[in-house]
């Protein structure tokens, strides 16, 4: 999907990463689409975290916007890098603390 100069660039470990979680990968592609609309989205009530990469193709970047908008309290950040990104992002860890109480 990624072409072969694509998945060549990745290091090592991001490339295990990606065949150890294959089948993972297959079914989310193969899954339906989830459809939710803004009203869906307004009933949202617990912390959210919404998060994007900076190189982030644009219509990624569109739907987080969208997403920011509709859901309530919820927050953004905008981490370095492209669409895939690090959960031990400074910034998520952050958040998940605050909302632990931690």
């Amino acid at each position: 999907m990624l072409g072969d100069e694509q998945w060549e660039s990745f290091p090592d470990p991001f490339r295990q990463m990606f065949v150890d979680n294959s089948p993972a990968i297959v079914a989310e592609f193969r899954g339906p689409w989830v459809e939710a609309t803004a009203a869906d989205l307004a009933r949202i009530d617990v912390p959210t975290l919404l998060v994007a990469g900076e190189g982030s193709p644009p219509a990624f970047r569109r739907v987080t916007e969208r997403m920011a908008a509709a859901i309530p309290n919820s927050r953004t950040i905008l981490v370095g890098g492209g669409h895939f990104i690090d959960p031990g992002e400074p910034e998520v860890l952050k958040f998940v603390r605050e909302v632990l109480g931690h």
